[in-house]
């Protein structure tokens, strides 16, 4: 609940953590309101406009800090504290439960962040300044620095410094020879490149918009509290600025949501938006411009809500959103951008340290998901996949790749919900009691029906192992001092135990060994020659065939054909042949074009009304929301469900 402006906003969010739970949860008024078809929707907007790479290169250190603060946690994308946390502080130790004890060291916490040592005096006065220093491994740029102070408490500082450096090589004057300076070589040494002093701040979070390019050290010097007797408290500080775009701003907005109910593809979720440009604030050829601190990846929350009453708003998460794409022509009056979801971030790379074992499949889905960088906290994985396992390997793919064969391989499906959360998992089949009726529709929904497929081929595979090893890899290639290298087998599958490595020039640390290759760390002076060699795993495969249960023998045989490595027992070819058949027999189709409904999402099942006036079951596996003043929406399900 917050309030903006006079006006209640309610942000209404799902427990993400829960499993096959369907639509996002809202209030009653919200249902009746929407199911008067008395619409007034209005946009809001989110936009990190912050330096992607700065938050993880940083190192934080601080004056002082008192035994339960987590001053890391300043870095982590989180702008309030879990709780309040009672301190000796005059008012902080209330035993009315508006407090909790103080985690002790090791303990969890949830969001702390940095809670200085020191406290102010009577006039709200550090007697030493408290200094917070963020460094940096690399250059980075943004539009400014925002600092997140706790709002839970209500506690700021009220007199602060912002500084911002590049550091420098440079030689400095260490004495005197012979009527010359001697000068030595200072590594790290801070220029100054922009700073700001603030007084009598009250503002919760405290936003220095000002462009700073190229710095590798941020400090934040403490001085005053604005009230007495009190800690300073920072909960997040990000490298840019957040803006809040509303329907002053925002032109149109769109959501295309997809899912493949038998991970056929697995798709990022795409919201594109426009805003009125006519400042040219995103021009390029605008030297006051921003566009050059836009980053891919920046994140971007987007909202809808619902007008309740002349002064309440209930607004609904679209997601989270990274972005991709700007395009602004020259002379047009608004800009147009375009994001993507976690999805997208999981193209980027290939998964290479998968092993030929026995594994879980829920495992192998953390570990891929977890070398793609996503965030424990950001996925949430069906555990009806644990205890499933496969004897198998993953293939030399990007993330995605990897992902949609374990999903096959499970039964499951993959999509970022409205939350921003990466859900894993089987489809249920416990519909949501919503209705898309006639009152809700702009028209009859489209209907048509798809051929049905009556039989399932599923590549099974083998592997055995040769008794001796192979040289699977030799090439040259150029170290000059010690790195990590990847060397990989070209596609062929290779056992870890037994693998050996040489080098012509030079040495090798350590070994790791791999599937699909092998990672070496080299200590080598120029061109060194290696060489690995490891026992090759023949691969072998067969085509299982099911034919549906209810084929006639004079039916045509319509044919689905699946070819998944991980796929290595009949029992396992059978259950997938089995859940694919299941979901293809889910063969109607209907198009709705309607007013739409924010809190429905991909694989909800609902009721829609046809022609004979019929309520017939299916599940959402597109969904588009679109804003243009006034919200549409096109949902594309399908079904066959009893």
């Amino acid at each position: 609940l917050l309030l903006l402006d006079g006006k209640i906003l309610y942000f209404n969010l799902k427990n993400n953590k829960e499993e096959n739970k369907y639509m996002l949860t809202v209030t009653s008024t919200y249902d009746t309101v929407m199911a008067s078809g008395d619409l007034q929707i209005i946009p809001k907007i989110i936009f990190q406009m912050v330096d992607v790479d700065a938050k993880g290169d940083d190192t934080v250190t601080v004056t002082s800090e008192c035994s339960f603060s987590k001053k890391n946690q300043m870095t982590n994308w989180v702008r309030e504290p879990s709780q309040r946390m009672g301190t000796l502080e005059n008012n902080f130790w209330n035993l009315n439960g508006s407090f909790v004890i103080p985690y002790e060291t090791g303990e969890d916490g949830g969001e702390v962040a940095w809670t200085s040592d020191a406290i102010t005096d009577a006039s709200g006065d550090f007697a030493v300044n408290q200094v917070l220093t963020f460094q940096f491994t690399k250059d980075h740029s943004s539009i400014g620095i925002s600092i997140a102070f706790d709002s839970l408490l209500g506690e700021a500082a009220k007199d602060f410094d912002i500084e911002v450096y590049d550091l420098k090589e440079s030689k400095k004057k260490v004495g005197l020879i012979e009527g010359d300076y001697l000068r030595r070589l200072v590594k790290n040494r801070s220029v100054p490149i922009d700073s700001i002093n603030v007084t009598n701040n009250t503002d919760m979070t405290y936003v220095w918009e000002q462009s700073l390019t190229n710095y590798r050290k941020v400090e934040v010097t403490i001085k005053k509290t604005i009230n007495a007797y009190r800690r300073a408290r920072v909960v997040e500080v990000d490298f840019g600025v957040i803006k809040t775009y509303d329907g002053d701003n925002i032109v149109n907005m769109e959501l295309v949501q997809k899912t493949s109910p038998v991970s056929k593809t697995i798709e990022p979720s795409v919201f594109t938006f426009s805003l009125e440009d006519t400042a040219n604030f995103f021009n390029f050829l605008n030297p006051d411009s921003v566009v050059e601190f836009l980053q891919k990846k920046q994140r971007i929350y987007p909202y809808l809500a619902l007008k309740i009453t002349d002064t309440d708003y209930e607004y609904v998460s679209l997601g989270r959103y990274y972005l991709d794409t700007l395009i602004k022509s020259q002379g047009a009056m608004t800009a147009k951008f375009v994001a993507k979801d976690m999805i997208s971030l999981l193209t980027q790379n290939v998964y290479k340290y998968s092993l030929v074992e026995t594994e879980d499949i829920y495992d192998l889905i953390v570990d891929v998901l977890t070398d793609a960088g996503i965030d424990s906290d950001d996925y949430n994985i069906d555990t009806a996949l644990q205890h499933n396992n496969v004897t198998s390997y993953l293939p030399l793919k990007t993330h995605r790749d990897c992902l949609q064969l374990l999903c096959i391989a499970g039964e499951a499906v993959a999509y970022q919900d409205r939350d921003g959360i990466l859900q894993v998992k089987q489809l249920g089949t416990t519909a949501t009691g919503y209705n898309i009726d006639y009152d809700k529709a702009d028209d009859i929904p489209a209907l048509k029906q798809s051929k049905l497929i009556n039989t399932m081929q599923i590549q099974t595979y083998s592997y055995q192992l040769q008794a001796s090893t192979s040289e699977v890899y030799k090439g040259t290639v150029y170290i000059n001092g010690t790195e990590d290298a990847w060397f990989g087998y070209n596609g062929v599958p290779c056992a870890s135990v037994g693998a050996s490595s040489s080098v012509t020039v030079g040495s090798i640390n350590t070994a790791t060994y791999y599937a699909n290759g092998a990672l070496l760390n080299i200590t080598s002076t120029g061109n060194t020659v290696v060489t690995i060699d490891a026992k090759i795993y023949d691969v072998h495969k067969y085509t299982f065939e099911k034919e549906d249960a209810g084929k006639e023998t004079s039916d045509e045989t319509l044919i689905a054909k699946l070819d998944n490595q991980l796929i290595t027992t009949t029992s396992h070819a059978e259950d997938v042949a089995d859940w694919l058949q299941t979901e293809l027999n889910r063969r109607n189709e209907a198009t709705i074009n309607w007013h739409g409904d924010m809190k429905l999402e991909v694989t909800d099942i609902v009721q829609v009304q046809d022609d004979f006036s019929e309520n017939k079951t299916y599940r959402i596996v597109e969904h588009t929301l679109d804003y243009d003043g006034t919200l549409s929406s096109i949902t594309k399900t399908k079904g066959n469900f009893t």
